[in-house]
């Protein structure tokens, strides 16, 4: 098991949380292409998803240069 700092800890789970929610604002997407609804519910739904993907990115590029910067996260890290 990875030994993290606190801030490690909160920042994977700020990740989780980003692709959680940006996972599931593409599944509605999806879904609402397959049942008629109207134009502005759709660009509703795209922001949506462009929000939840820009959270996404940011979470994870966060999370992965604190991983890169913090020697108590990076330790167990391996590399080929």
């Amino acid at each position: 098991m990875r030994i993290r700092c606190e801030e490690g800890i909160a920042l994977s789970w700020e990740y989780k949380k980003a692709l959680n929610n940006w996972g599931f604002a593409e599944i509605n997407l999806r879904v609402s292409q397959l049942i008629p609804l109207g134009p502005a519910k759709l660009e509703e739904l795209t922001e949506s998803v462009r929000k939840a993907e820009s959270k996404h990115i940011k979470a994870r590029h966060e999370y992965v240069e604190h991983i890169a910067n913090c020697l108590a996260c990076s330790k167990k890290i391996l590399t080929v």
